[in-house]
């Protein structure tokens, strides 16, 4: 899993409260990277594709990548399919994490992905509201733990 992956799958499981599995093969060379499935019941099926070249990336950005495409890559009728026919599930929602949405293109990329089914969430302020959830304490995981000792080695009150 890709540290991005891995801080959006710490988020959902530290913040939200989510159930989680990850890199779900679907075949030789395509897999899902999240599903979550929350205290309601809700099931979400989320993608990480981030590439930090600035704000100009990200739904309806610089590089022409439209909410409609990226439904067609990584939320189509085979996917879904195959998450119906492997885990029973017939309703889930499509979220995609990207590392930002250019402010002129936020209201546009943001309809469109009301428009597809898909929320779109920016990664830099989901690992903010993580680095704010995170105690000094010990973590399971890896990647959390380093990022609390690194939080404790910062923070103004350190002993």
């Amino acid at each position: 899993m890709h540290p991005n992956e891995h801080l959006v799958e710490q988020y959902v499981r530290i913040k939200k409260k989510w159930f989680t599995i990850t890199n779900i093969k679907l075949s030789r060379s395509r897999e899902i990277d999240i599903l979550a499935l929350d205290t309601n019941g809700n099931f979400y099926h989320i993608e990480v594709d981030i590439h930090k070249t600035g704000l100009q990336w990200g739904p309806e950005g610089k590089d022409h990548y439209t909410v409609k495409g990226y439904k067609e890559k990584k939320f189509n009728q085979e996917i879904t399919n195959f998450i119906k026919t492997e885990f029973g599930v017939s309703t889930v929602h499509n979220i995609w994490v990207c590392w930002a949405i250019h402010p002129s293109k936020k209201q546009l990329a943001l309809s469109e992905g009301n428009k597809h089914g898909i929320t779109i969430w920016e990664f830099k302020d989901k690992v903010i509201e993580l680095w704010d959830e995170i105690e000094v304490a010990h973590y399971g995981d890896d990647i959390i733990q380093a990022v609390s000792i690194i939080k404790k080695a910062i923070s103004p009150n350190r002993k």
